[in-house]
C-alpha cells in the first residue's frame, strides 16, 4: 500500500466477493469491513464492498444485497476520511431488472 501511495495511486480496496457471502454471513463480512476499513482507510482508497455481488440474485439463488448493504454502511460509519464508496455488480445490460 505504501508503495502505490508513494508512487500517486488511488487504490481501489474490494472487501470481498460474491462467493464469500454465503460462507462467511453477514455478522462475519461486517466484522471484517470494520478490520478492513481500521487498516486501510487512512489511505487514498475508493472503497468496493464487494465483486459481482448481484451473481446469486441472477442465478436466482439467495439475495445477499442485505449483507453487501450493511457492509456499506459500515463503511461509511467507521472511514472519518468519507472516501468514496461503491460496489461492483456483473456486467449486463443498463435496463436489466435491478441492474443498478
Amino acid at each position: 500500500m505504501n508503495y502505490l501511495l508513494e508512487n500517486g495511486f488511488t487504490i481501489a480496496l474490494g472487501i470481498g466477493v460474491h462467493s464469500a457471502t454465503p460462507v462467511m454471513g453477514p455478522e462475519a463480512m461486517c466484522a471484517y469491513t470494520k478490520y478492513m476499513v481500521a487498516r486501510y482507510a487512512a489511505y487514498p482508497v475508493v472503497w468496493i464492498t464487494g465483486q459481482e455481488i448481484d451473481i446469486p440474485y441472477l442465478r436466482k439463488e439467495e439475495d445477499y444485497h442485505e449483507t453487501w448493504l450493511k457492509c456499506a454502511e459500515t463503511i461509511a460509519k467507521y472511514d472519518g476520511f468519507n472516501r468514496p464508496l461503491g460496489t461492483h455488480l456483473y456486467s449486463r445490460e443498463y435496463n436489466a431488472e435491478r441492474s443498478c
